[in-house]
């Protein structure tokens, strides 16, 4: 039972790990990344993160060594930072059910499981704290949501570009046409996928891509950034 809680916790903590530390590397590098597969990524580890919580439940204070010990505690900070970076949508999805379940069975494995007190009383304390305003920026950012939408495409010559028309409605505070220069190039890593990020060529009005000489605009962005590069 020590053995198997052990080694549960160790990979529990590599799954956690793995999605923030892709995102910052990829985004120091100049590339961006998108979870392609979010609902099976966060429904496998949630599945892993209940049955971690029932081992640890069924083990012994005894069957809980150093090491499992101090991994529990660590488990709740990274869980809280591994929803983070996965967390794309606002509102009730499935996605978000599998991130609040990890959350919750993290946060139970590091009172029951966790070693020491001390480390276990400051990690949960920083934890809880943490939560608090990232639940105010999660509302508030709902509400304030820029929901972006690709309404128009088109493939290069050459077909390493493509022209992205994207439509972003900000609510309230109303919105823009954006057009992107994309590459089609990417690298597919488990559940992610790796590209370079697009680039901004054009900004315009909320609601422009719907003119009908909006075709013209786009033949004229294209001409004047992108075959001037």
């Amino acid at each position: 039972m020590k053995r198997a809680y052990t080694f549960m916790t160790v990979i529990l903590s590599l799954l956690m790990t793995f999605p923030p530390l892709l995102r910052i590397t990829v985004f120091l590098l100049g590339y961006r990344v998108e979870c392609i597969r979010t609902y099976g990524l966060t429904f496998v580890i949630a599945v892993f993160s209940a049955s971690t919580l029932i081992v640890g439940l069924g083990a012994s204070e005894r069957n809980i060594g150093r090491v499992s010990g101090q991994l529990s505690v660590l488990l709740t900070p990274l869980s809280v930072i591994y929803s983070l970076s996965l967390y794309q949508k606002s509102g009730i999805s499935a996605e978000a059910v599998c991130l609040t379940a990890t959350v919750i069975c993290s946060a139970v494995i590091s009172v029951v499981c966790g070693r020491p007190q001390i480390l276990k009383a400051i990690m949960l304390t920083v934890s809880a704290i943490s939560v608090l305003p990232i639940l105010a920026s999660l509302v508030i950012g709902s509400a304030l949501a820029d929901i972006r939408t690709v309404v128009k495409s088109r493939d290069l010559p050459g077909g390493r570009y493509r022209i992205e028309v994207v439509d972003s409605d900000q609510g309230a505070l109303g919105g823009n046409t954006l057009i992107y220069l994309c590459t089609r190039q990417e690298i597919g890593v488990l559940f992610f996928r790796i590209k370079e990020k697009p680039k901004l060529i054009y900004t315009g009005d909320y609601g422009e891509w719907e003119s009908s000489d909006f075709d013209e605009t786009i033949d004229k962005v294209i001409n004047e950034t992108v075959y001037k590069q």
